[in-house]
């Protein structure tokens, strides 16, 4: 291969090595046609209005100004999508997003680099350590980082000339997860802080007509449609569990989102997309309790981060922290009482919906399809991992989980699934959406359990990814260290 300066079999209309491994073959030479440019796709959901907002007519069509942006497009549809979206199939990128190309240029350029940086970690990763290799994923990486900065301009041009609440939650989410994927984790934390106050705005702006939907769909879906602003709870998830600076009154009050919502929650899921839209408004709601009562809420639900720097702390004030006791002062009884009122409350949310998912987990179980194996066994690990954060809110001692010794096995075990199954269907490192790391990191700090605790360690150095903010290989130095040290009675 003249590019790749590697040898090639030669075989057409692409090269067995670069198929093997799901790159583009440079070796041919192709013409840029627009007549074979990629159709918009077409999607059944004629239920709702909002959505022929993006139903561009069927013979409009994409126009690169390279083969190398047509190549990432096509990886981007049938690789990139599934692999940035994890372990959940995600409507946001698997649908929002391609139609979006039909209607802004920085929508393309976004999709294209991120696609293009994927690739390059892709390169980097699959042990292909040959010269001509790691040329192609440095050039692979300088081509993304273009396409970035084109996205860049061309979206504050659209955005100054044209400003509407869709679109700029749509560029944020895409700014937040090139960056989460190059790894510019405070940048893109400063940039999901932006959306969620944009989706705060939004909501503030827009009072749900129908309280038994609010948090579930859109209270302006004109405006921006269901999908894309269940997308945009990926804002809340980021900074709430690592870089949240809001006080345990902002908490209290985004606690009862969706209170009307939950009340009417169905006894049974009929599938798991239903499953995971009640799911993600009752841990929101689970993360706003515990950020309002626990010793250490100012700092979010990840200790070892330094929200003024933007940096992991040191590991001796993560060993002081730990063993400190946060909670000095005598609490008045009116307040313990309020907090065991809520814990029950939240709690039994909790309980309700595993009931409700119950019959569908059981089902999913005994289906062939991997992917919504692995989803079933995902809501799982985060309910049992929620659950033990509700139940020791205020709870900061080193025995104060002991009485979870059974959630921690389970899900040590059902991760342990999950990553084998996940091997299999993406070599991927980074995902956009949080998965099982911070219920392992929670695991490997918490459970005293010798053997379990290791598990969970080696499970994050084996998982090797990213899962938004949280990365498996540093939490996994980190909790091996700090277990080291305890163990060590420093």
């Amino acid at each position: 291969c003249r590019f790749r300066k590697v040898k090639c079999d030669e075989a057409k209309p692409e090269c067995n090595r670069c198929r093997v491994f799901g790159i583009g073959c440079d070796g041919y030479e192709k013409q840029v046609s627009s007549s074979s440019s990629p159709r918009l796709p077409i999607f059944k959901d004629g239920a709702s209005y909002y959505n022929s907002l993006l139903a561009l007519s069927p013979s409009e069509v994409l126009h690169f100004k390279c083969e190398a942006e047509r190549r990432h497009f096509h990886t981007f549809q049938s690789e990139t999508t599934y692999d940035i979206c994890g372990i959940f199939e995600s409507a946001f990128w698997q649908r929002l997003v391609l139609q979006g190309c039909y209607q802004e240029r920085f929508v393309l350029d976004a999709v294209i680099a991120i696609s293009a940086y994927n690739t390059s970690l892709k390169l980097r990763k699959g042990g292909w350590q040959d010269e001509g290799c790691l040329a192609t994923a440095a050039g692979q990486a300088q081509f993304a980082l273009r396409k970035y900065q084109n996205s860049l301009q061309v979206m504050r041009t659209s955005l100054s000339e044209t400003p509407s609440p869709r679109k700029a939650l749509m560029a944020c989410l895409l700014v937040c997860s090139f960056e989460g994927l190059f790894g510019n984790t405070v940048t893109a934390l400063t940039h999901a802080r932006s959306g969620q106050t944009l989706v705060e705005n939004f909501l503030a702006e827009h009072p749900h007509p129908a309280p038994e939907e609010e948090g579930i769909t859109s209270p302006a879906p004109h405006i921006i449609e269901d999908k894309l602003l269940q997308a945009a709870s990926y804002f809340e998830t980021q900074i709430i569990g690592l870089f949240d600076g809001r006080c345990p009154g902002d908490h209290a009050t985004l606690k009862m989102e969706g209170k009307e919502t939950i009340a009417r929650m169905p006894k049974t899921f009929k599938d798991l997309e239903e499953a995971c839209a009640y799911w993600d408004l009752v841990s929101r709601r689970s993360m706003h309790f515990v950020c309002e009562y626990r010793p250490d809420s100012h700092r979010g639900l990840n200790p070892y981060f330094d929200y003024e720097s933007g940096e992991l702390v040191s590991l001796t004030k993560v060993i002081s922290d730990t063993n400190a006791n946060t909670v000095d002062d005598p609490l008045g009884k009116e307040f313990l009482d309020r907090y065991q009122c809520d814990r029950k409350k939240y709690s039994d949310d909790i309980a309700r919906w595993s009931a409700a998912f119950s019959d569908l987990y059981s089902r999913l179980k005994r289906t062939t399809n991997k992917r919504q194996i692995m989803g079933a066994h995902t809501l799982c690990v985060k309910s049992k991992s929620m659950e033990m954060g509700v139940g020791s809110a205020m709870e900061d001692g080193m025995c104060s989980h002991d009485k979870y010794f059974s959630h921690f096995r389970e899900i040590v075990t059902l991760s342990r699934e999950i990553i084998r199954i996940k091997k299999t269907l993406s070599q991927s490192e980074f995902a956009v959406e949080l998965g099982i790391i911070p219920s392992l990191h929670m695991a490997a700090k918490w459970c005293r359990g010798r053997t379990i605790r290791r598990e969970a360690i080696a499970l994050l150095y084996e998982y090797g990814s990213r899962e938004g903010h949280w990365d498996s290989k540093r939490m996994a130095e980190i909790d091996s260290c700090v277990m080291e040290l305890e163990e060590e009675n420093i």
